[in-house]
């Protein structure tokens, strides 16, 4: 009978934490349900991870399908063929070339073989050479981002061309980690507690967490003034972009710098899009922010979120405006400076077939900037 009792106490322990263990695994192979089918943007977040300096990378040795495509990336997080790595920069090759830029470089919803950086490897290649393209895009970055990646992971073994494909991103308000209303320059710039983002990298690799965090942010978007977040005392300024003009032209100059520090040659590149333009829309983007600060300022709660989703809603016109004057400074830059200019906005025009998205090129959109770059960057290899 004693023994019996005993099973009995057992199993009312055991039976509780059981209980529990299964709602965990319960709920977070929903909360990966609910991952998967989001939104490209709710799904890109298993492919990234906060680091102390950049503000977030790509994952390393990571092997998912994202965009209906396989997407691998090699130890250092860039993206690589399944079966292999990417070539480091540097090496016993005749020449290295390092493309660095953003999702479209990185080839969003294209698969690694059909890239740009692929196909000017494998054109670069023709005749034997020992050529290698090292893929350095970084889903998010801006060029911000990409000078302080420069410096801490390729400047030790420079290549002997050196690619440049920013823009998408800083002309953008927001980014994936550590938004505020203040440019990368201000909001990235302090390097961060290695142990604090170790722990919120393991804590976000939880689909359960990263949903809560989701649905908390969301949350507190609706009961404070202003969806984004910003809190009393409201100032009148606009969110700032994530690279201001002044800055982006400044980061170039200081990319040829190093080039020539390091030396490689240098080209740039523009980006292309197909957002539609509406003119005024920037003027009056600006307008609804600032509207939407001053109501918020005065306790209006109601009208401020509704003049700020009215500003939200203007954003895609406003960066379409803001991309033409960030191309416009990247080949200005250019002649300037006397490097190529590979100028993939007006190669693929608003074609509709040359993109999977607004902003990202398709396979076909990749092939004409890898023929375009390739006769760039062949005089530039000797050839």
């Amino acid at each position: 009978m004693r023994g019996y009792r005993t099973k009995l106490r057992a199993l009312a322990l055991i039976a509780p934490l059981a209980a529990s263990v299964g709602a965990l695994i319960g709920g977070e192979w929903a909360a990966r349900r609910w991952v998967d089918q989001g939104d490209a943007l709710d799904r890109v977040g298993g492919l990234l991870r906060m680091d102390v300096s950049l503000g977030w990378r790509q994952k390393e040795n990571v092997r998912i399908r994202f965009m209906g495509v396989p997407v691998a990336t090699n130890s250092q997080g860039l993206r690589a063929p399944e079966s292999s790595a990417a070539p480091a920069t540097g090496s016993s090759q005749e020449g290295s070339v390092l493309v660095l830029g953003p999702s479209s470089t990185f080839g969003w919803g294209v698969p690694e073989s059909g890239t740009y950086a692929r196909r000017l490897e494998a054109a670069l290649r023709e005749g034997g050479r020992r050529v290698s393209v090292v893929n350095a895009g970084q889903i998010g970055f801006s060029s911000w981002q990409g000078l302080r990646f420069y410096d801490e992971e390729f400047r030790r073994l420079p290549p002997r061309v050196l690619v440049l494909a920013y823009g998408a991103n800083d002309v953008d308000r927001y980014r994936f980690f550590f938004q505020d209303r203040r440019p990368d320059s201000a909001a990235l710039e302090p390097r961060r507690s290695a142990v604090a983002v170790a722990v919120r990298n393991t804590l976000r690799d939880l689909a359960g967490l990263r949903w809560l965090s989701r649905t908390a942010s969301g949350w507190r978007g609706s009961l404070g003034c202003l969806p984004d977040g910003t809190r009393p005392p409201y100032s009148i300024d606009v969110p700032s972009l994530r690279v201001p003009p002044e800055e982006f032209a400044a980061g170039l100059d200081l990319f040829a710098r190093r080039a020539r520090e390091d030396g490689a040659s240098l080209v740039l590149m523009t980006t292309p899009y197909r957002l539609e333009r509406r003119p005024g829309a920037s003027a009056e983007n600006e307008s609804k922010y600032r509207r939407s600060s001053v109501l918020a300022a005065q306790g209006l709660c109601e009208q401020a979120r509704e003049a700020f989703e009215q500003a939200r809603s203007l954003e895609p016109y406003r960066i379409a405006s803001s991309l033409d004057e960030y191309n416009e400074i990247v080949r200005r830059s250019a002649a300037r400076l006397g490097v190529p200019l590979v100028d993939v906005e007006r190669l693929l025009s608003r074609d509709e077939s040359l993109f999977v998205d607004p902003i990202h090129p398709s396979g076909e959109g990749h092939r004409r900037i890898a023929r375009i770059l390739t006769e760039a960057v062949r005089p530039l290899m000797g050839e």
